[in-house]
């Protein structure tokens, strides 16, 4: 299998880093709004 053009290999330190950060930001929006229970990556909330 060739690696694929649009997602090129990069070190797993910086694969994590930004996930983690998003990780944490969702949880602050979660936290922020309860009245959300159901969140879906591919939902928007205004």
């Amino acid at each position: 299998m060739r690696p694929s053009r649009w997602r090129p290999r990069r070190p797993p330190t910086l694969k994590a880093a930004p996930t983690c950060a998003f990780r944490g930001r969702l949880d602050e929006v979660k936290a922020a709004r309860k009245p959300i229970l159901r969140w879906k990556p591919g939902l928007k909330i205004d």
